[in-house]
């Protein structure tokens, strides 16, 4: 009991962060678009969001939503016009998540090298932490900027010189047979950075590269992710030399890599190949599978999940993205400025 009441807790301290985080930079937003932005970062599915079941996830979460917004309300974080948009108060603490405070770092060292000082002081402007009287969420912002930028040198995608950090151009660097682990990451991490919209038009690339390696002849390859995509995010239909032909359906996820695919996901994937008459599915994600997805797909003899390993280790293979040099690879700029 004690544990289940401590995991509520930390999900609504995670679910009121998230709501100040939404309203930071002095947004004002309608509870609909909270919900909207919400439920974007904490990642449901198309077939969650559509769901209006009274315990589905989306429900279940909109009126948390709802909860917390009164709540902060009343406790003079939040400000509620008469329209009902929603605004920071200005005592407010700013809630600041590592995604954004990442590309804020990286903006603004593309602009040249800068000291630890400047980053602090450009970070509290850009955030609006700056602006608040408590020294509270100056604090966190400047402990969430330390452990970047930490991470960010030890991975080799900054270096710091007397105090100065400079961004090294992902497209410049070569990783040597020690830096696989390395280049992985930073490959997953410029494909999330990337987008969805590049991930379903990359996974069709790629598999389409990977059946002609494997003998197969291409007679579709097509991107059918959008509003209206019925669960499907592409489609590939290969013959081989005996005549036999498939039509492989995939569904992406562009996800962090600490953020899983769910067993209802996969599931929900699923029975969209089955409706739609495909031979093959398979669920591409730069993430990484729930136990329960796992064994469901484990169950399915014509269905795959690949995660963020198995899609390095496909990308490798068929050497999509990268370039080898007599020192290493390096990632193929091409692939990720053209249209693909």
């Amino acid at each position: 009991m004690k544990m289940k009441k401590a995991l509520r807790t930390k999900q609504r301290a995670r679910l009121r962060r998230e709501i100040l985080g939404a309203l930071s930079e002095g947004r004002s937003l309608f509870r609909r678009e909270i919900n909207r932005v919400i439920a974007g970062r904490l990642g449901l599915s198309k077939s969650e969001l559509a769901d209006n079941a009274p315990n589905g996830r989306r429900n279940l979460l909109f009126s948390a939503i709802g909860t917390l917004l009164s709540d902060l309300c009343r406790e003079g974080a939040l400000l509620r016009s008469a329209e009902g948009r929603y605004t920071l108060t200005c005592s407010a603490t700013v809630a600041v998540r590592e995604a954004q405070c990442r590309e804020a770092i990286l903006a603004l060292l593309e602009s040249g090298e800068q000291d630890r000082p400047a980053i602090d002081a450009h970070l509290a402007a850009r955030f609006g932490t700056a602006r608040t009287p408590t020294e509270a969420d100056d604090c966190a912002l400047r402990t969430l900027t330390d452990t970047l930028l930490t991470r960010m040198t030890a991975s080799g995608e900054l270096t710091v010189t007397e105090g100065r950090y400079r961004h090294i151009a992902i497209f410049d660097e070569v990783f040597g047979e020690a830096d696989e682990e390395r280049l992985r990451r930073r490959y997953l991490d410029l494909l999330h950075r990337q987008g969805g919209p590049f991930l379903e038009r990359f996974a069709v690339a790629l598999l389409t590269e990977y059946y002609k390696r494997t003998g197969r002849t291409i007679t579709l390859a097509e991107v059918t992710g959008g509003a209206q995509d019925g669960g499907i995010d592409g489609r590939i239909e290969t013959v081989d030399d005996l005549g036999f032909s498939e039509c492989v359906m995939l569904q992406t996820k562009c996800r962090r890599e600490d953020l899983h695919i769910t067993e209802r996901e996969v599931r929900g994937f699923y029975g969209a190949v089955c409706a739609a008459g495909g031979s093959r599915g398979i669920f591409l994600t730069t993430s990484y599978f729930h136990e329960g997805a796992l064994r469901f797909l484990d169950s399915l003899a014509d269905c795959t999940g690949i995660d963020g390993k198995k899609l390095f280790a496909l990308v490798k293979r068929c050497g999509f993205g990268l370039r080898h040099t007599p020192k290493g690879y390096m990632i193929d700029r091409r692939t990720f400025s053209e249209s693909l």
